[in-house]
């Protein structure tokens, strides 16, 4: 398993998490993958699929976009509340994925959370 750490930046006032490049190519997630992002407990997984419809499963169906040589996924807002344990602020996530699985766990990075108490 692979882990990288990204931090969360802002537009506009709100959380945003951008992911870019080889992690998404190693992960699975090549340029125009469609994929669907599932909330849990202790964070997120984006999770490739294979569909002609705009939703799975009640969620939005996205495209990774960027080129084929540097995919991007880019979160914001919202979709990224699950992120925030226990209304705790945070500052960076972790990515888990391995090789050609087709997703990317994002976790919420305890080890780096300038706010915790």
């Amino acid at each position: 398993m692979q882990t990288q750490e990204r931090k969360i930046g802002r537009n506009r006032g709100k959380p945003r998490l951008w992911i870019e490049g080889d992690l998404l190519i190693e992960a699975g997630l090549p340029h125009r993958a469609q994929w669907v992002l599932i909330p849990h407990i202790d964070g997120l997984d984006i999770v490739r699929v294979q569909t002609e419809e705009s939703k799975l499963d009640g969620r939005r169906v996205r495209k990774i976009a960027g080129t084929g040589a540097r995919p991007i996924v880019d979160i914001a807002g919202s979709s990224l509340a699950p992120l925030a344990t226990f209304g705790t602020p945070w500052d960076s996530v972790a990515l888990h994925y391995e090789y050609g699985s087709g997703v990317i766990a994002v976790r919420f990075n305890e080890n780096r959370n300038t706010h915790a108490k």
